[in-house]
């Protein structure tokens, strides 16, 4: 295949064939994988391709401006940049690369937890950029509060993206076939297993409440919270009562971790 030029893409479709013409099979199952057979993976896309457009007339659009505020940071455009595990799989600039193309819309990236460089490497790319962080709590708090102290001394960093979407680990049976392990090559010329810069080693708590967990990120840190991973409107309702949370967000990746969970886009139904 010949070289493609980013400019010569027309569309998401034919980003993501060059993208799965580019990376290993390793990589690019990590990230298509969802939970079980796929069912809840297949049925979001069917929701996302269901929206349709209302056109309205006699509305001047000579001037669009496409900036707004998101987690009450101004962004350039009405989007931001999920965070993804481990960015290094796909290309070496890793999330130090996603940092300087949201730089240039003016949006944020929220970094991940599983994230294959330090948020310290990650922040110092684009000086004024706008950032969030997720966090995953581990069974070990100790780890958890000190990543919260690291975070808390990163200005670019304004809030914590509490991710709640994965209390025990999913069943990738894609991933499984593909394989688990991938090996990059390290700055020095080395080969190693890729892992992600912020060691999570005793993993993800499944023993996280509303009023205590809430409390304990409070006790150590003061940025606004963004709780990710709500799939109904009564866990909603509850989190409205709590003000130190700053947004919701649903749960977008509901088919990565839990098959046959509902479509994100309609978690208001349920």
């Amino acid at each position: 295949m010949g070289e493609v030029y980013e400019e010569a893409l027309k569309s998401l479709d034919e980003i993501e064939q060059l993208a799965t013409n580019s990376i290993s099979k390793e990589a690019w199952a990590f990230n298509f994988a969802a939970s079980g057979d796929l069912m809840s993976k297949r049925l979001n896309a069917e929701a996302y391709n269901s929206i349709l457009l209302r056109p309205r007339i006699f509305i001047d659009v000579e001037k669009c401006d496409l900036s707004t505020d998101i987690m009450r940071q101004r962004s350039g455009l009405p989007i931001f940049i999920s965070p993804m595990a481990m960015a290094q799989r796909f290309h070496p600039a890793g999330e130090v690369g996603i940092t300087q193309a949201c730089r240039k819309f003016g949006i944020m990236h929220i970094i991940s937890n599983n994230a294959s460089m330090t948020p310290e490497e990650i922040v110092s790319a684009g000086p004024d950029q706008i950032h969030g962080y997720q966090l995953y709590i581990q069974q070990d708090r100790k780890e958890s509060e000190a990543v919260l102290a690291r975070i808390n001394k990163l200005e670019a960093i304004k809030c914590i993206v509490l991710t709640l979407d994965e209390p025990v680990f999913g069943k990738h049976e894609l991933g499984g076939k593909e394989g688990g392990r991938i090996e990059v090559e390290e700055r020095f010329g080395s080969k190693a297993p890729l892992k992600p810069a912020v060691a999570s080693i005793s993993g993800p708590a499944s023993n996280l409440t509303w009023k205590d967990t809430l409390e304990w990120v409070t006790q150590h840190t003061t940025l606004p919270i963004v709780l990710k991973g709500i799939q109904t409107h009564e866990d909603a309702y509850i989190a409205s009562l709590f003000p130190q949370i700053l947004l919701l967000l649903p749960f977008i990746r509901c088919w990565k971790f839990e098959n046959t969970a509902q479509k994100y886009l309609t978690w208001w139904k349920y």
